[in-house]
Formats: C-alpha cells, sequence, structure tokens
C-alpha cells in the first residue's frame, strides 16, 4: 500500500497554494557546554609535522566527534 510512502507529484496550476519556505536561524540554549574530544581520539593525526599555508589551513578539514566516540573528519 503506498498511501503511507512519500510521494512527490507535480501539482497542476491554481491546485494548492505555493508556500515559499527561507531559510531560518533557530537559537538553542545549552546547559552544560561541548565537550572536548579526548586527547586519544585525535594523537593519531599528530605524528608528524605539517606545516600549511593560511588558504591550505582554510580549506582543511575539521575533526568532530559523537556521542558514540567516533571520529568523523
Amino acid at each position: 500500500d503506498d498511501d503511507d510512502e512519500p510521494q512527490l507529484r507535480l501539482a497542476e496550476s491554481g491546485e494548492r497554494p505555493t508556500l515559499r519556505l527561507s531559510p531560518q536561524i533557530r537559537v538553542e540554549y545549552i546547559s552544560k557546554p561541548i565537550p572536548t574530544i579526548p586527547r586519544e581520539a585525535i594523537l593519531p593525526f599528530f605524528d608528524h609535522s605539517l606545516v600549511l599555508s593560511e588558504e591550505e589551513q582554510d580549506a582543511a578539514p575539521y575533526i568532530i566527534g559523537n556521542a558514540d566516540d567516533r571520529v568523523v573528519m
């Protein structure tokens, strides 16, 4: 039964009003600080020195972690 599945269809002109969505800023206040990434998680990335230009630094990926203690770059 396809009634429970999301569907995308082209509406005929005048069939339904157009709803325009725009990006909005959402502010969420947190009660605790964001925890830091454990040193052991990023230590493998510090095994050698590397000198980067400012442009290379700006284009470099960021290291982040999640609640499952997984590291994502």
